[in-house]
């Protein structure tokens, strides 16, 4: 009984987060104005001022993103559990999410990043940096009996490469630091 009123719950605790959060930030929008100017929408009947549009062309896009991500987030630790069928397994566990991030900086500091690459290059570049690193932690820990085992630690010495190589990178890359900072962050403010 008690499983079957968890899910429920944090959908309903993640509804009210997210109307929370579309009051709260340098413009605070009452929850009763809030609810008034989504009922206006719904209908067609949207005002187009400052408020609708901070409500609707910039905090929600936001939020929806958000709760996107971090449902996407959810699955990929999931998937990882299961794989490994460990429960301490997760892409920042067994090394992806560090080369993911030392192919981001690589790409930055090579001549996508100096060319004026687009966003895209830098991803494909982030993309290829944890394929590989994946491929590397499978290569390193397939004679191993139990290879659950073995690929965590594994991904833990391969992450932990990639981590000290994205920190010297970091050390070297001069002028395009903060750039590289700010996308190894991750953001929302582009959110449409």
């Amino acid at each position: 009984m008690r499983s079957r009123l968890i899910l429920p719950g944090l959908a309903a605790l993640l509804a009210i987060c997210c109307l929370l959060a579309l009051g709260a930030g340098s413009v605070h929008v009452p929850l009763t104005e809030t609810f008034h100017r989504f009922w206006a929408a719904l209908w067609g009947h949207g005002t187009g001022d400052l408020f609708d549009a901070i409500l609707f062309q910039t905090r929600l896009p936001r939020i929806i993103l958000a709760a996107a991500v971090g449902a996407s987030l959810a699955l990929a630790g999931v998937a990882a559990q299961s794989l490994f069928q460990n429960p301490l397994a997760g892409p920042h566990v067994i090394g992806v999410s560090n080369g993911a991030a030392l192919g981001a900086v690589a790409g930055m500091l090579s001549f996508v990043g100096r060319m004026g690459g687009s966003r895209w290059a830098v991803t494909l570049c982030s993309l290829a940096g944890g394929i590989a690193t994946t491929f590397g932690v499978f290569v390193l820990a397939r004679r191993a009996r139990h290879l659950g085992y073995a690929l965590l630690l594994a991904g833990i010495a391969v992450g932990a490469l990639c981590a000290a190589l994205t920190a010297g990178a970091l050390y070297l890359s001069g002028e395009q630091l903060a750039n590289i900072v700010f996308w190894l962050m991750g953001g929302l403010w582009r959110a449409n």
